[in-house]
């Protein structure tokens, strides 16, 4: 099953990431190819962009970024898909690492 899945910050109510995926039986993510989504407001151009997940877990924000600020970990494919589950984003930018708790907001079926 293909769904949408809508991560939002646990501190910032604005801080969305929303990521489709294939979904199995037990509501896990499947690991078998690379999911696309993107980060910020559906209707701001300016601040909304692209994300890529690969199957480990790395989130690429792309090659518009520095290699030192491009490539962040998430246990998003290692949780069960559903409302109110917490994921954790492990942002890395140069030197500085940030943990985030995001919690899955909503989940929209996609087929």
């Amino acid at each position: 099953m293909m769904v949408r899945i809508t991560l939002n910050d646990v501190d910032d109510e604005y801080g969305r990431i929303r990521f489709d995926l294939s979904i199995d039986a037990q509501n896990r993510p499947m690991k078998d190819m690379v999911w696309f989504g993107f980060e910020g407001s559906l209707n701001d151009l300016e601040n909304s962009h692209p994300v890529m997940l690969n199957q480990s877990g790395t989130i690429d924000l792309g090659d518009a970024y520095d290699v030192h600020c491009r490539y962040h970990k998430t246990n998003l494919l290692e949780k069960e898909i559903k409302v109110k589950s917490y994921v954790t984003i492990w942002w890395k930018y140069e030197t500085e690492k940030t943990e985030v708790v995001y919690f899955i907001e909503a989940i929209t079926l996609l087929t």
